[in-house]
């Protein structure tokens, strides 16, 4: 597959912010984000089609035909799902399904071909929380809960960095591990 240059990823992203600010009626998916990953292709977060009450978060990919095809979508509603890059452009998603006792988060890893579920479905919010979230190249995931900051391992531990340090509005940011 051919990478996209630069200038017609620009022209791509544009054009979807204008799709999305012409439409009508048009719902948008509260949290997200639109990546690129390392062969250039484009992943963006959106709603589902609503029916009815129902909101199953979405990630979609723009495809070398231009047209959009669903990379990944939630099995729960209501439902978000939260993408983040690595340095080297691989791309998480963190899913995020119901509310109260019911919450569950898990993590997948998305590309071109596919997913793979990185975590599975937990509602232990000790194992994965997803509020804010990033990756590295060599799959561990570090997440941010209660002011703290931890890191997961990829064969699942979890454990806390710096301790006993608090940061202050940590799970409200948007930030990733040194490359």
């Amino acid at each position: 597959m051919d990478v996209l240059p630069v200038q017609v990823k620009k022209i791509i992203a544009s054009s979807l912010i204008i799709i999305f600010y012409k439409a009508t009626i048009l719902s948008a998916h509260p949290w997200g984000g639109l990546v690129i990953d390392r062969d250039g292709n484009i992943f963006f977060t959106f709603i589902s089609p609503m029916t009815s009450e129902q909101h199953f978060a979405c990630v979609w990919q723009i495809n070398d035909e231009l047209e959009l095809v669903k990379a990944l979508e939630a099995k729960a509603s209501p439902s978000d799902i939260i993408l983040s890059r690595t340095p080297e452009r691989i791309i998480y998603g963190a899913e995020r399904s119901n509310s109260g006792a019911d919450f569950q988060a898990q993590l997948w890893k998305i590309n071109d071909t596919g997913t793979e579920l990185i975590i599975p479905p937990t509602t232990d919010r000790d194992l994965f929380y997803i509020q804010a979230f990033a990756g590295t190249d060599l799959g561990i995931i570090y997440f941010a809960k209660d002011e703290r900051l931890f890191q997961r391992s990829t064969d699942g531990k979890v454990s806390p960095v710096a301790e006993n340090h608090q940061f202050n509005r940590i799970d409200d940011l948007a930030w990733s591990p040194k490359a």
